[in-house]
Order: structure tokens, then C-alpha cells, then sequence
């Protein structure tokens, strides 16, 4: 699972590849404004860099001259396969692999695959980097029963009403849910006062909470 930052010149032409891609697991955020000039929060907080095959040629060569120094994945998405030849002088120019729009979950799923999986050696040391704690971090008692609940489950993951009945003993109410979205946000919040730029617990619209497997929570929290 990834932070995917797509970019095109028409957001709603991108819903149902973004639907695709979130029924993956991933985290996906859809943007025209941005290719005016890509914010220094979202470089950050993205993993990969989706190009829209509604951009043309020439913007993604912008685009791929600009991300030089920021050692991101880019991805290209397109309509029809590419000869060799050409695809050779897109790798050269920075991008790390081709998705196609008309698919299903099932080939999408492979396709990011076989990418991710050449480009292991970069999200080993984008992981790397996101493991180095700066130090402790101070969790209230249920933020900490937050904490080692979704540690303890396959996958760092939890449904809302299974950390609901988890921690209160009882079905999820409205107000409970409203108290474990604030308690989640301010795990996130104390994280990020440390300086650490990546997503505490990750939120899977519709699913549940998934705690950062790129944490080292070993070294970041205390028991209180």
C-alpha cells in the first residue's frame, strides 16, 4: 500500500481508476491545480507520482524535470502500449513504469506490482528514512490501547467498530466513533510534532485504521 498523488488535467475522468486504486488499499488524492506547480507538503507526503495520460508529452517532461531531486516514483498512465523504443526514452527521462487506463482491479493490481517490485531498492530507502525517530512520543492510556491493538493485528489494521469494541467493550456508537476519529487524529498530531513527515495510522476509507508500517514503534512510544 502506497500514498499516490495523481495529476491530470481533468480530476473526474480519474474516478474510476482512483476508485481502483483505493479498493487496493492505497491512498489516493487526484489534482489539476497541482500541475501548475507542485506544492512542497504533497512531494513529501506522496509515494508515487501518477501522470495522467491527459497530460501532454511535453508537461510530463516538465513535470519530470522538475522531480529530479525529489526521488519520487512516477508512473505514467496510458491509453495504449508504447513501442520499445519509446518506452526506453521515457525511463531515461525518469519514468519508473506504465499503468493502463482500461483495466480491471485484478491487472491494475499486478501492473503496480511488477513496478513496485523493480523499484524495491527505492522504497527500501524511502522506508529507511521514515524509520529514523528523533525520540519518544508520549501517548495518553487509550491512545497507547490504540497503539498496541492494531500492533497485535495482521496487516497493522482495524476496522472502526472492531477498535470500538476493543476498547470500550461495546458496539460502536456515534459518539464513541466521533472519540476514536479524535483520538486517532491526535496519535497523528504528536507524531508529527516529532518531525516525522509520515502517516501514523493511515486511514482506509470505508475499512478502518491501518497503523504505518514504516515506524519503528518500538523506539517511538512509552508506556504511561
Amino acid at each position: 500500500m502506497g500514498k499516490i498523488l495523481v495529476l491530470t488535467n481533468n480530476v473526474y475522468a480519474e474516478q474510476s481508476f482512483q476508485s481502483m486504486l483505493q479498493v487496493l488499499s492505497h491512498e489516493v488524492y487526484c489534482s489539476k491545480s497541482a500541475l501548475k506547480g507542485l506544492p512542497a507538503e504533497l512531494i513529501t507526503y506522496f509515494d508515487i507520482l501518477l501522470l495522467s495520460e491527459t497530460i501532454p508529452d511535453l508537461d510530463v517532461l516538465d513535470i519530470l524535470s522538475t522531480m529530479k531531486s525529489k526521488n519520487k516514483l512516477i508512473i505514467r498512465k496510458i491509453d495504449i502500449p508504447l513501442p520499445p523504443d519509446e518506452k526506453e526514452e521515457w525511463v531515461k527521462n525518469g519514468i519508473a513504469g506504465w499503468l493502463s487506463q482500461n483495466t480491471t482491479i485484478e491487472k491494475l493490481r499486478e501492473e503496480l506490482d511488477v513496478i513496485i517490485r523493480s523499484n524495491k531498492n527505492y522504497f527500501t530507502s524511502i522506508s529507511a528514512v521514515k524509520t529514523t525517530l528523533p525520540g519518544k512520543v508520549k501517548f495518553s492510556k487509550i491512545e497507547y490501547r490504540i497503539i498496541c491493538a492494531l500492533l497485535e493485528q495482521e496487516g497493522y489494521f482495524m476496522t472502526r467498530p472492531q477498535l470500538c469494541l476493543h476498547l470500550w467493550n461495546e458496539q460502536p456508537s456515534n459518539s464513541r466513533l466521533v472519540q476514536l476519529s479524535t483520538m486517532v487524529n491526535n496519535i497523528r498530531r504528536k507524531v508529527r510534532l516529532e518531525g516525522i513527515e509520515d502517516d501514523a495510522i493511515k486511514t482506509l476509507w470505508n475499512k478502518g485504521y491501518q497503523l504505518s508500517p514504516t515506524l519503528d514503534w518500538a523506539s517511538l512510544y512509552q508506556k504511561i
